[in-house]
Protein backbone atom coordinates (compact mmCIF):
# COMPACT_ATOMS: atom_id res chain seq x y z
CA UNK A 1 0.00 0.00 0.00
CA UNK A 2 2.99 2.25 0.87
CA UNK A 3 4.58 1.48 -1.92
CA UNK A 4 1.54 2.17 -4.28
CA UNK A 5 1.04 5.65 -2.28
CA UNK A 6 4.59 6.56 -3.11
CA UNK A 7 4.59 5.52 -6.46
CA UNK A 8 1.83 7.68 -7.29
CA UNK A 9 3.51 11.00 -5.69
CA UNK A 10 6.66 10.12 -7.48
CA UNK A 11 4.38 9.98 -10.66
CA UNK A 12 2.74 13.52 -9.73
CA UNK A 13 5.90 14.89 -8.84
CA UNK A 14 7.65 14.38 -12.18
CA UNK A 15 4.49 15.18 -14.12
CA UNK A 16 5.04 18.51 -12.32
CA UNK A 17 8.49 18.91 -13.15
CA UNK A 18 7.75 18.30 -16.80
CA UNK A 19 5.21 20.79 -17.38
CA UNK A 20 7.56 23.38 -15.93
CA UNK A 21 10.40 21.89 -18.54
CA UNK A 22 7.93 21.77 -21.33
CA UNK A 23 7.71 26.01 -20.64
CA UNK A 24 11.08 26.62 -21.88
CA UNK A 25 10.57 25.19 -24.88
CA UNK A 26 11.53 27.70 -27.64
CA UNK A 27 11.66 24.94 -30.74
CA UNK A 28 7.17 24.48 -30.23
CA UNK A 29 5.16 24.83 -33.35
CA UNK A 30 1.57 26.47 -33.02
CA UNK A 31 -1.78 24.29 -33.32
CA UNK A 32 -4.30 25.38 -35.35
CA UNK A 33 -7.44 24.08 -36.61
CA UNK A 34 -7.89 23.93 -40.38
CA UNK A 35 -10.91 25.17 -42.87
CA UNK A 36 -11.05 24.30 -45.97
CA UNK A 37 -8.06 22.95 -46.10
CA UNK A 38 -6.45 26.33 -44.63
CA UNK A 39 -5.52 27.70 -41.76
CA UNK A 40 -7.26 30.88 -42.37
CA UNK A 41 -11.33 31.50 -43.64
CA UNK A 42 -10.90 33.11 -47.11
CA UNK A 43 -14.37 34.97 -48.00
CA UNK A 44 -15.09 36.60 -51.56
CA UNK A 45 -15.83 39.90 -49.41
CA UNK A 46 -12.35 39.63 -47.51
CA UNK A 47 -10.25 39.31 -50.84
CA UNK A 48 -12.69 42.43 -52.20
CA UNK A 49 -11.34 43.98 -49.03
CA UNK A 50 -7.61 43.33 -49.70
CA UNK A 51 -7.98 44.61 -52.96
CA UNK A 52 -9.28 47.81 -51.90
CA UNK A 53 -6.68 48.00 -48.86
CA UNK A 54 -4.27 47.17 -51.85
CA UNK A 55 -5.68 50.01 -54.43
CA UNK A 56 -5.87 52.79 -50.96
CA UNK A 57 -1.99 52.00 -50.03
CA UNK A 58 -0.77 52.33 -53.41
CA UNK A 59 -3.01 55.68 -53.79
CA UNK A 60 -1.58 56.77 -50.71
CA UNK A 61 2.10 56.08 -51.49
CA UNK A 62 1.44 58.10 -55.06
CA UNK A 63 -0.61 61.40 -53.54
CA UNK A 64 1.26 61.90 -50.27
CA UNK A 65 4.70 60.85 -51.91
CA UNK A 66 4.63 63.76 -54.54
CA UNK A 67 6.52 66.27 -52.17
CA UNK A 68 8.90 63.64 -51.37
CA UNK A 69 9.89 62.44 -54.56
CA UNK A 70 9.73 65.49 -56.22
CA UNK A 71 10.68 67.30 -53.89
CA UNK A 72 8.31 69.84 -53.50
CA UNK A 73 6.11 72.20 -50.67
CA UNK A 74 9.24 72.54 -48.22
CA UNK A 75 9.40 73.74 -44.82
CA UNK A 76 10.37 77.28 -44.61
CA UNK A 77 11.83 79.45 -41.48
CA UNK A 78 13.39 83.03 -41.15
CA UNK A 79 15.67 84.37 -38.81
CA UNK A 80 16.30 88.02 -39.31
CA UNK A 81 19.32 89.01 -36.25
CA UNK A 82 22.25 90.94 -35.87
CA UNK A 83 26.00 89.77 -36.14
CA UNK A 84 26.78 88.71 -32.24
CA UNK A 85 30.78 89.44 -32.66
CA UNK A 86 30.92 92.54 -34.89
CA UNK A 87 35.64 91.69 -35.28
CA UNK A 88 34.99 88.28 -36.38
CA UNK A 89 33.03 88.97 -39.43
CA UNK A 90 35.51 89.95 -41.79
CA UNK A 91 34.17 88.28 -45.75
CA UNK A 92 36.74 87.22 -48.01
CA UNK A 93 35.37 86.26 -51.52
CA UNK A 94 35.30 82.67 -50.74
CA UNK A 95 32.54 82.94 -47.69
CA UNK A 96 29.55 84.09 -50.73
CA UNK A 97 28.19 83.94 -54.56
CA UNK A 98 30.08 86.03 -56.96
CA UNK A 99 29.08 89.61 -56.54
CA UNK A 100 29.44 92.43 -59.47
CA UNK A 101 28.84 95.82 -59.66
CA UNK A 102 28.53 97.52 -62.77
CA UNK A 103 29.24 101.38 -61.85
CA UNK A 104 28.54 104.02 -65.05
CA UNK A 105 28.30 107.26 -65.56
CA UNK A 106 27.49 109.67 -68.94
CA UNK A 107 30.34 108.85 -71.40
CA UNK A 108 30.71 112.89 -72.07
CA UNK A 109 32.66 112.65 -68.67
CA UNK A 110 34.87 109.72 -69.61
CA UNK A 111 38.61 110.64 -68.93
CA UNK A 112 37.30 113.70 -66.52
CA UNK A 113 35.76 111.40 -64.16
CA UNK A 114 37.89 108.88 -62.86
CA UNK A 115 36.64 105.80 -60.58
CA UNK A 116 39.49 104.58 -58.23
CA UNK A 117 39.05 101.90 -55.82
CA UNK A 118 41.02 101.19 -52.16
CA UNK A 119 41.03 98.30 -50.40
CA UNK A 120 43.04 97.91 -46.93
CA UNK A 121 43.43 95.13 -45.04
CA UNK A 122 45.58 94.80 -42.27
CA UNK A 123 48.86 96.38 -43.49
CA UNK A 124 47.80 95.31 -47.02
CA UNK A 125 46.83 98.60 -49.20
CA UNK A 126 45.38 97.83 -52.65
CA UNK A 127 45.12 100.95 -55.01
CA UNK A 128 43.21 100.85 -58.51
CA UNK A 129 41.69 102.44 -61.33
CA UNK A 130 38.50 100.25 -62.13
CA UNK A 131 38.68 98.58 -65.90
CA UNK A 132 36.23 99.54 -67.96
CA UNK A 133 33.80 96.72 -68.06
CA UNK A 134 34.37 93.83 -70.87
CA UNK A 135 31.54 91.53 -71.48
CA UNK A 136 32.65 88.22 -70.52
CA UNK A 137 33.00 90.03 -66.79
CA UNK A 138 29.88 90.45 -66.48
CA UNK A 139 26.69 88.40 -65.63
CA UNK A 140 24.19 87.54 -68.37
CA UNK A 141 21.81 90.44 -67.08
CA UNK A 142 24.44 92.54 -67.00
CA UNK A 143 25.75 92.04 -70.44
CA UNK A 144 22.22 92.26 -71.91
CA UNK A 145 21.88 95.98 -70.24
CA UNK A 146 25.32 96.41 -71.71
CA UNK A 147 23.91 95.42 -75.27
CA UNK A 148 20.88 97.35 -75.40
CA UNK A 149 20.72 100.03 -78.49
CA UNK A 150 22.11 103.27 -77.34
CA UNK A 151 22.82 102.30 -73.76
CA UNK A 152 26.54 101.95 -74.79
CA UNK A 153 26.87 105.09 -77.05
CA UNK A 154 26.15 107.46 -73.88
CA UNK A 155 27.40 105.61 -71.01
CA UNK A 156 30.89 104.52 -70.11
CA UNK A 157 30.71 101.50 -67.80
CA UNK A 158 33.33 100.66 -65.35
CA UNK A 159 33.20 96.87 -63.19
CA UNK A 160 34.62 95.39 -60.17
CA UNK A 161 34.07 92.13 -58.67
CA UNK A 162 33.56 92.22 -54.89
CA UNK A 163 35.08 88.74 -54.21
CA UNK A 164 38.32 90.06 -55.29
CA UNK A 165 38.55 91.64 -51.82
CA UNK A 166 37.89 91.77 -48.41
CA UNK A 167 34.89 93.47 -46.67
CA UNK A 168 33.95 94.03 -42.58
CA UNK A 169 30.99 95.90 -40.87
CA UNK A 170 30.47 99.02 -40.58
CA UNK A 171 31.44 99.22 -37.14
CA UNK A 172 34.62 98.05 -38.16
CA UNK A 173 35.37 101.09 -40.90
CA UNK A 174 33.95 103.61 -37.89
CA UNK A 175 37.01 102.29 -35.38
CA UNK A 176 39.49 102.41 -38.19
CA UNK A 177 39.63 98.89 -37.98
CA UNK A 178 40.42 96.96 -41.59
CA UNK A 179 39.39 96.08 -43.86
CA UNK A 180 37.69 98.81 -45.69
CA UNK A 181 36.47 99.01 -49.41
CA UNK A 182 35.20 102.11 -51.38
CA UNK A 183 35.38 103.82 -54.62
CA UNK A 184 36.54 107.66 -54.41
CA UNK A 185 35.99 109.76 -57.82
CA UNK A 186 38.01 111.96 -58.51
CA UNK A 187 39.42 114.73 -61.35
CA UNK A 188 41.49 112.75 -63.57
CA UNK A 189 44.04 115.27 -63.18
CA UNK A 190 44.15 114.83 -59.55
CA UNK A 191 45.57 111.80 -59.68
CA UNK A 192 49.17 110.50 -60.02
CA UNK A 193 51.02 110.57 -63.31
CA UNK A 194 52.52 107.55 -62.50
CA UNK A 195 49.02 105.29 -61.51
CA UNK A 196 47.49 106.97 -64.57
CA UNK A 197 50.33 105.48 -67.09
CA UNK A 198 49.98 102.29 -65.43
CA UNK A 199 46.61 101.92 -66.48
CA UNK A 200 47.48 103.91 -69.76
CA UNK A 201 44.76 106.59 -69.15
CA UNK A 202 44.62 110.29 -71.02
CA UNK A 203 43.08 112.32 -68.99
CA UNK A 204 40.94 115.11 -71.18
CA UNK A 205 43.34 118.12 -70.58
CA UNK A 206 41.24 120.24 -73.10
CA UNK A 207 38.18 119.90 -71.02
CA UNK A 208 39.89 120.35 -67.75
CA UNK A 209 41.42 123.50 -68.72
CA UNK A 210 38.33 125.40 -69.95
CA UNK A 211 37.31 127.65 -67.30
CA UNK A 212 34.20 128.15 -69.41
CA UNK A 213 33.48 124.48 -68.63
CA UNK A 214 31.30 123.91 -65.46
CA UNK A 215 29.83 120.63 -64.22
CA UNK A 216 27.02 121.21 -61.84
CA UNK A 217 26.11 117.55 -61.03
CA UNK A 218 27.51 114.13 -61.71
CA UNK A 219 24.83 111.24 -61.93
CA UNK A 220 26.16 107.76 -60.91
CA UNK A 221 24.62 104.28 -61.56
CA UNK A 222 25.22 101.07 -59.73
CA UNK A 223 24.25 98.08 -61.52
CA UNK A 224 24.20 94.77 -59.73
CA UNK A 225 22.03 91.93 -59.66
CA UNK A 226 19.41 91.70 -56.31
CA UNK A 227 18.70 88.18 -54.65
CA UNK A 228 14.90 87.62 -54.29
CA UNK A 229 13.87 84.01 -52.34
CA UNK A 230 11.68 81.57 -54.24
CA UNK A 231 11.43 78.38 -51.80
CA UNK A 232 9.79 76.20 -54.55
CA UNK A 233 12.96 76.41 -57.02
CA UNK A 234 16.36 74.25 -56.50
CA UNK A 235 18.40 77.17 -56.40
CA UNK A 236 15.95 79.23 -54.41
CA UNK A 237 17.97 82.96 -54.42
CA UNK A 238 16.89 84.19 -57.82
CA UNK A 239 18.87 87.37 -59.13
CA UNK A 240 17.10 90.36 -61.02
CA UNK A 241 18.85 93.23 -62.62
CA UNK A 242 18.51 96.37 -60.37
CA UNK A 243 20.00 99.70 -60.14
CA UNK A 244 21.21 103.25 -58.15
CA UNK A 245 21.22 106.26 -59.09
CA UNK A 246 22.98 108.18 -56.70
CA UNK A 247 23.44 112.50 -57.73
CA UNK A 248 26.81 114.28 -56.56
CA UNK A 249 26.37 117.99 -56.95
CA UNK A 250 29.66 120.55 -56.92
CA UNK A 251 30.95 122.38 -54.31
CA UNK A 252 30.12 119.52 -52.19
CA UNK A 253 31.79 115.97 -50.78
CA UNK A 254 29.41 112.91 -50.76
CA UNK A 255 30.27 109.93 -48.62
CA UNK A 256 27.98 107.26 -49.44
CA UNK A 257 27.21 103.97 -47.28
CA UNK A 258 26.50 100.80 -49.14
CA UNK A 259 25.47 98.33 -46.98
CA UNK A 260 25.68 94.18 -48.25
CA UNK A 261 23.31 92.42 -45.81
CA UNK A 262 24.39 88.66 -46.13
CA UNK A 263 21.44 86.14 -47.08
CA UNK A 264 22.30 82.52 -45.80
CA UNK A 265 20.40 79.99 -47.10
CA UNK A 266 20.68 76.23 -44.79
CA UNK A 267 19.34 73.93 -46.82
CA UNK A 268 18.27 70.70 -45.85
CA UNK A 269 18.30 67.93 -49.02
CA UNK A 270 18.57 64.66 -46.80
CA UNK A 271 16.55 61.86 -47.24
CA UNK A 272 16.17 60.11 -44.34
CA UNK A 273 18.77 62.22 -41.70
CA UNK A 274 19.65 65.29 -41.93
CA UNK A 275 21.74 66.96 -44.56
CA UNK A 276 22.60 70.87 -44.74
CA UNK A 277 24.10 72.43 -47.13
CA UNK A 278 25.16 76.10 -46.54
CA UNK A 279 25.11 79.31 -49.29
CA UNK A 280 25.46 82.71 -48.68
CA UNK A 281 24.98 85.97 -50.78
CA UNK A 282 25.09 89.51 -50.72
CA UNK A 283 22.45 91.84 -50.96
CA UNK A 284 22.35 95.69 -51.39
CA UNK A 285 19.27 96.96 -50.63
CA UNK A 286 19.64 100.81 -50.14
CA UNK A 287 22.72 103.09 -49.64
CA UNK A 288 22.63 106.26 -47.51
CA UNK A 289 24.39 109.94 -48.67
CA UNK A 290 25.89 112.01 -46.54
CA UNK A 291 27.13 115.90 -48.15
CA UNK A 292 29.79 118.02 -46.92
CA UNK A 293 30.04 121.60 -48.06
CA UNK A 294 33.92 122.06 -49.24
CA UNK A 295 33.21 125.33 -51.02
CA UNK A 296 33.06 126.40 -54.51
CA UNK A 297 34.27 123.58 -57.02
CA UNK A 298 33.27 123.72 -60.71
CA UNK A 299 34.09 119.44 -60.31
CA UNK A 300 31.94 117.20 -57.68
CA UNK A 301 33.49 114.79 -55.35
CA UNK A 302 32.52 111.86 -54.04
CA UNK A 303 33.39 108.18 -52.29
CA UNK A 304 31.44 105.13 -52.36
CA UNK A 305 31.97 102.65 -48.84
CA UNK A 306 30.74 99.16 -49.26
CA UNK A 307 30.92 97.45 -46.14
CA UNK A 308 29.44 94.08 -44.34
CA UNK A 309 25.46 94.79 -42.93
CA UNK A 310 25.47 93.98 -39.11
CA UNK A 311 21.99 92.26 -39.97
CA UNK A 312 21.75 89.31 -41.16
CA UNK A 313 18.71 87.02 -42.70
CA UNK A 314 18.66 83.39 -42.52
CA UNK A 315 16.56 80.92 -44.62
CA UNK A 316 15.77 77.31 -43.46
CA UNK A 317 14.50 74.93 -45.72
CA UNK A 318 13.68 71.64 -45.13
CA UNK A 319 12.14 68.29 -47.83
CA UNK A 320 9.54 65.71 -46.14
CA UNK A 321 11.99 63.00 -44.62
CA UNK A 322 10.98 58.86 -45.77
CA UNK A 323 9.80 58.95 -41.74
CA UNK A 324 7.72 61.26 -42.43
CA UNK A 325 6.12 59.71 -45.32
CA UNK A 326 5.62 56.66 -43.59
CA UNK A 327 3.93 57.81 -40.84
CA UNK A 328 1.66 59.93 -42.83
CA UNK A 329 0.87 56.72 -44.81
CA UNK A 330 0.74 54.42 -41.68
CA UNK A 331 -1.95 57.09 -40.25
CA UNK A 332 -4.26 56.81 -42.73
CA UNK A 333 -3.73 53.56 -43.58
CA UNK A 334 -4.73 52.17 -39.86
CA UNK A 335 -7.99 54.02 -40.59
CA UNK A 336 -8.48 51.98 -43.50
CA UNK A 337 -7.26 48.96 -42.01
CA UNK A 338 -10.06 49.78 -38.57
CA UNK A 339 -13.17 50.36 -40.80
CA UNK A 340 -12.85 47.59 -42.82
CA UNK A 341 -12.12 44.92 -39.80
CA UNK A 342 -15.00 46.13 -38.33
CA UNK A 343 -17.11 45.35 -41.39
CA UNK A 344 -15.12 41.60 -42.13
CA UNK A 345 -15.74 40.75 -38.54
CA UNK A 346 -19.36 40.80 -39.41
CA UNK A 347 -19.44 39.19 -42.70
CA UNK A 348 -16.86 36.62 -41.91
CA UNK A 349 -18.48 35.56 -38.52
CA UNK A 350 -21.97 35.01 -40.34
CA UNK A 351 -19.96 33.14 -43.35
CA UNK A 352 -18.29 30.89 -41.01
CA UNK A 353 -21.61 29.93 -38.96
CA UNK A 354 -23.25 29.41 -42.36
CA UNK A 355 -20.13 27.39 -43.64
CA UNK A 356 -20.10 25.15 -40.75
CA UNK A 357 -24.33 24.40 -40.47
CA UNK A 358 -23.36 23.50 -44.93
CA UNK A 359 -20.43 21.12 -43.70
CA UNK A 360 -22.57 19.40 -40.50
CA UNK A 361 -25.53 18.94 -42.87
CA UNK A 362 -23.55 17.70 -45.74
CA UNK A 363 -22.03 15.01 -43.25
CA UNK A 364 -25.28 13.95 -42.37
CA UNK A 365 -26.46 13.84 -45.88
CA UNK A 366 -23.44 11.69 -46.72
CA UNK A 367 -23.90 9.18 -43.99
CA UNK A 368 -27.41 8.22 -44.48
CA UNK A 369 -26.14 7.71 -48.38
CA UNK A 370 -23.75 5.39 -47.32
CA UNK A 371 -26.06 3.39 -44.82
CA UNK A 372 -28.16 3.15 -47.37
CA UNK A 373 -25.73 1.97 -49.95
CA UNK A 374 -24.51 -0.97 -47.53
CA UNK A 375 -28.32 -1.85 -47.06
CA UNK A 376 -28.52 -1.95 -51.13
CA UNK A 377 -31.58 0.27 -51.71
CA UNK A 378 -29.13 2.32 -53.58
CA UNK A 379 -27.02 1.95 -56.36
CA UNK A 380 -22.86 2.92 -56.11
CA UNK A 381 -23.46 4.64 -59.73
CA UNK A 382 -26.29 6.66 -58.07
CA UNK A 383 -23.76 8.48 -55.70
CA UNK A 384 -21.52 9.93 -58.53
CA UNK A 385 -19.11 6.66 -58.65
CA UNK A 386 -15.63 7.68 -57.25
CA UNK A 387 -16.05 10.76 -55.27
CA UNK A 388 -18.64 8.87 -52.93
CA UNK A 389 -16.32 6.13 -53.02
CA UNK A 390 -13.61 7.50 -51.90
CA UNK A 391 -15.46 9.13 -49.10
CA UNK A 392 -17.20 5.80 -48.31
CA UNK A 393 -13.93 5.02 -47.07
CA UNK A 394 -12.73 7.73 -45.55
CA UNK A 395 -15.57 8.01 -43.11
CA UNK A 396 -15.57 4.38 -42.29
CA UNK A 397 -11.69 5.17 -41.58
CA UNK A 398 -12.50 7.85 -39.25
CA UNK A 399 -15.39 5.91 -37.73
CA UNK A 400 -12.93 2.97 -37.02
CA UNK A 401 -9.88 5.72 -35.26
CA UNK A 402 -12.67 7.29 -33.78
CA UNK A 403 -14.27 4.21 -32.24
CA UNK A 404 -10.29 3.53 -31.21
CA UNK A 405 -9.62 6.30 -29.33
CA UNK A 406 -12.67 6.34 -27.98
CA UNK A 407 -12.23 2.87 -26.07
CA UNK A 408 -8.71 3.57 -25.23
CA UNK A 409 -9.55 7.22 -22.93
CA UNK A 410 -12.64 5.12 -21.61
CA UNK A 411 -10.17 2.59 -20.55
CA UNK A 412 -7.71 5.01 -19.27
CA UNK A 413 -10.72 6.64 -17.45
CA UNK A 414 -11.44 3.08 -15.88
CA UNK A 415 -8.01 2.62 -14.94
CA UNK A 416 -7.75 6.04 -13.33
CA UNK A 417 -11.36 5.84 -11.27
CA UNK A 418 -10.56 2.20 -10.09
CA UNK A 419 -6.60 3.39 -9.05
CA UNK A 420 -8.69 6.15 -6.83
CA UNK A 421 -11.32 4.17 -5.58
CA UNK A 422 -8.06 1.75 -4.81
CA UNK A 423 -6.52 4.49 -2.78
CA UNK A 424 -9.60 5.68 -0.45
CA UNK A 425 -10.94 2.08 -0.01
CA UNK A 426 -7.20 1.29 1.87
CA UNK A 427 -7.48 4.90 3.59
CA UNK A 428 -10.36 3.86 5.13
CA UNK A 429 -9.62 0.58 6.46
CA UNK A 430 -6.23 2.32 7.22
CA UNK A 431 -8.78 4.54 9.71
CA UNK A 432 -10.80 1.79 10.80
Amino acid sequence: MNFYTTEMKNNNNMSKLFRVIKLFDIYGSYFNLRINNQAKFKSIMGGLFSLITMGVFMFCILSFGQDFYYKRNPKISVKESFLPDEEAYILTGDDYQDKNIMLSFNRAYDRIFIPLLFNIYESNFTQIILNQCVESDLTPNQAELLNRDGYKEYNVFYCFKVNDFIMGTDSLAQREISPSLSISIRKCDDIPELILKKYDITCNLDYLQDKNNSIDSLYVDLVFERYGFVPENFNPFQKRLSSLTISFEKGKFSKVDIPLMMNTLEDDRGIISSSVNTETVLNIMDYKKNDFHIGESNFPSASIYFYVSEGYKTYFRSYQKLQDLLAAIGGFMKIIFASLNILNFIIRSYLIDMHIIETLFRREESETDFNKALKGNLSIDTIKSSKIILYIIYLYFTLCLENKFNNYFLDENLKVKESKLKITSLEESKLK
